[in-house]
């Protein structure tokens, strides 16, 4: 057993938490992980008492005439990383260390819960700490902005994968390239973007804005990984389910197209063994549900689960508008979504295959399933009380 003395070079200058906060005077080699990460949060000489065979390539020290310096930080919480510091990776390219952007969105949010399942070093990237407080336990949260490139540097330090998802907004094509940018100056060696299906042929609306990302990131010269997933599952709850519970029924200018779903639990394992790269590398994935339905079907199979009548009511575009505008929903938000509805009535969603169930490994979450799952999501407020 290899041992060594520290010998802080400042204190802190309270006196009276001094002892519970400033580093230890011996600790033994092997060192823990929480050690590192954790005790040795302060700045430090390590004196050696004997020479140490393999400590000159340990990325945690710089050898200089027989003293090995740590350039580590003091914390009052030492067992904790501050946010926005990440923990120093490894220098020498042999560890990986993946980041999940978007952590607190509905696909980043999976994307991260499965890779903390699979992952051993995985950080997630928030807008505010009242989000990073949710991470998962043993996920470095870290606080970064798409518009604040800093920020970003910050948090994609080290970092060796990134999955890159970002709320359908119009500076989605900005916001993205900003980190693209920031992941190419960082030396990130492989991006999984999340982008939308119809990128590929369809020029408008998020399918448009997507592409846009997806050609950038194709020119950057990073190894690349990108999925193209059909409507969510969860987006039957998010815009039909309040309009059914309070009238019954669901209302859209959507005629006799078909759409199949996926859910976002299955996009999230693509995801993670996408970010290994390897086979994945320079792939795009244009992920489909196991069935596509259209909207008559859709009510009959809510109708079942729900114990109760569901009506589809398909209305004038023109119609659709207006109810949105109502709503409260911005001009562009509507106009985006009636543009993606008129590539799902040319088709555009209603193709199946068998290539996500060859990618997670077993059959991809159904529409039956996710509908039972949450069939309280579409009774009326009585009958749900």
């Amino acid at each position: 057993m290899r041992t060594f003395s520290l010998t802080p070079r400042r204190r802190l200058r309270s006196s009276a938490k001094r002892a519970k906060r400033e580093a230890p005077d011996r600790l033994d080699f092997p060192l823990a992980a929480q050690d590192i990460d954790g005790r040795l949060n302060c700045t430090a000489v390590a004196n050696l008492h004997r020479r140490t065979a393999g400590l000159q390539i340990c990325a945690y020290f710089t050898a200089a005439q027989g003293r090995y310096t740590m350039p580590l930080k003091y914390s009052a919480r030492l067992r904790q990383p501050e946010f926005g510091r990440p923990p120093r990776a490894a220098q020498n390219g042999s560890e990986k260390m993946i980041l999940i952007t978007g952590a607190s969105g509905s696909v980043g949010k999976a994307v991260l819960q499965e890779a903390s399942r699979k992952e051993s070093r995985v950080r997630a990237m928030y807008r505010s700490k009242e989000e990073a407080a949710k991470a998962p336990s043993g996920c470095a949260a870290m606080l970064a902005d798409y518009s604040d490139k800093q920020s970003l540097g910050k948090a994609l330090n080290g970092v060796t994968s990134v999955f890159v998802v970002c709320s359908p907004i119009p500076q989605l094509v900005e916001l993205e390239s900003n980190v693209l940018d920031v992941c190419e100056e960082s030396g990130v060696r492989h991006v999984v973007l999340n982008s939308a299906l119809g990128a590929g042929d369809y020029p408008k609306s998020f399918p448009g804005w997507h592409r846009k990302v997806e050609d950038k990131l194709k020119a950057t010269g990073m190894s690349y990984t990108i999925l193209r997933p059909n409507g969510f599952l969860m987006n039957i709850v998010a815009y039909n389910a309040p309009s059914i519970r309070a009238q019954g029924a669901f209302y859209a200018a959507m005629g006799d197209a078909k759409v199949s779903y996926l859910d976002v639990s299955d996009i999230a394992v693509v995801a993670v063994k996408a970010l290994q790269g390897g086979a994945h590398s320079g792939k795009t994935y244009e992920l489909n549900g196991p069935e596509a339905i259209s909207n008559r079907e859709l009510a009959k199979r809510i109708s079942k689960v729900a114990g109760r009548t569901v009506n589809d009511v398909d209305i004038p575009e023109s119609a659709q508008r207006e109810s949105m505008l109502g709503l409260g929903m911005p001009e562009w938000q509507v106009t985006a979504l009636l543009e993606l509805q008129q590539y799902y009535k040319q088709g555009g969603g209603a193709k199946t295959d068998g290539l996500l169930k060859a990618l997670i490994g077993r059959e991809p979450v159904t529409l039956d399933q996710y509908l039972t799952a949450n069939a309280r999501e579409f009774r009326d407020q009585a009958a749900s009380a």
